[in-house]
């Protein structure tokens, strides 16, 4: 399949990634910010853990958006699967 620079695989979905992706980078800085103020540990991990979550949905919705705009049905249900259950380990 040729590559065309000028349409995103994500779509109609770009503008909502992008503001994912600006929400994932304040909870970042707001976990850096916790370290710099000696915050409480158990506050910081569960900050941290949530941004790692953030992350790993984010790269779910990156990935089916990109399998949906490139494959044939059935290799996008079996790279899909195999995915998920990678992130499921």
């Amino acid at each position: 399949m040729a590559s065309n620079k000028n349409k995103s695989y994500l779509g109609d979905n770009k503008k909502k990634v992008v503001n994912r992706l600006s929400v994932i980078e304040g909870q970042i800085n707001g976990v850096k910010r916790m370290i710099e103020d000696d915050k409480n540990y158990d506050d910081v991990i569960t900050q941290l853990y949530a941004a790692e979550r953030s992350i790993a949905s984010l790269s779910k919705t990156i990935l089916q958006e990109y399998l949906y705009s490139s494959t044939s049905n059935l290799e996008k249900e079996d790279l899909l699967k195999d995915r998920i259950k990678a992130q499921n380990m």
